[in-house]
């Protein structure tokens, strides 16, 4: 496959702020076939992030700071596993099975794998350049409310964290002060102590201060309510950098 899989923001100023979405697309490319699905399957919260990608877009416009995407739908290959992991390429996805997932040759999970290396070696080169301005590294990611496979969640904005609690912490107490209405979780819906791939490979042994945000999918539903969600991440992360 001849796909790029990677989408950047150039930098417009000096904002000591680096943004990234490991699944912000939803793109299939056409030799895939679209993976064997059809209908909702191919735009649900199983192919990307939803509003992921205009909320990188929106905060990087006010900063002018740069921004990495991953332009490829996470179920061509997630850019958030690690690559040895199964369900990089993952076979059944919130109670779906993705048949062009399936019984993949050696040669095709070698190419899958190599658009994860691509998109990982560029992420690397661009957090480095961020290292000597000492960067707030952002990873924006968003969730749907209720799964066909799991319970409703309640918890509407999450602050994913592992290596840099403190972070987490100030994020949490600006969103209550900012935000007392919505419901904040700490290492909820998910946890980086479990999916942490992208921050434990080019952002942890740099020692930056980063924080990934999931943002609950209904919040991002229509475009008044992505500006609304960008404008408060914008408030938060001005008092973090």
């Amino acid at each position: 496959m001849n796909w790029a899989s990677y989408h950047n923001l150039a930098r417009k100023s000096d904002a000591p702020l680096f943004i990234f979405g490991d699944h912000a697309y939803k793109f299939i490319p056409p030799e895939l076939n679209k993976l064997g699905l059809s209908g909702d399957d191919l735009t649900r919260h199983i192919a990307w992030d939803i509003g992921s990608a205009a909320l990188v877009e929106n905060i990087s416009r006010h900063f002018g700071n740069s921004a990495h995407m991953a332009a490829l739908s996470r179920l061509v290959v997630d850019m958030n596993r690690e690559p040895e992991r199964d369900d990089v390429i993952t076979r059944i996805s919130d109670g779906t099975f993705i048949p062009g997932n399936d019984k993949l040759s050696a040669a095709q999970r070698a190419e899958r794998l190599n658009l994860h290396e691509q998109y990982h070696q560029r992420l690397s080169h661009m957090i480095e350049a961020e290292q000597a301005r000492g960067s707030f590294i952002v990873s924006l990611h968003s969730f749907c409310p209720h799964p066909k496979t799991g319970p409703a969640r309640n918890v509407q904005i999450g602050l994913m964290h592992k290596a840099d609690e403190q972070s987490a912490l100030q994020i949490q107490a600006h969103l209550g002060e900012l935000a007392p209405h919505y419901v904040v979780g700490l290492n909820e819906p998910y946890s980086a102590h479990e999916y942490n791939y992208s921050m434990d490979r080019h952002v942890v042994p740099r020692g930056l201060r980063h924080i990934i945000f999931e943002i609950r999918q209904d919040l991002l539903s229509d475009a008044d309510r992505i500006v609304d969600m960008s404008e408060l991440l914008i408030k938060v992360l001005t008092r973090l950098i």
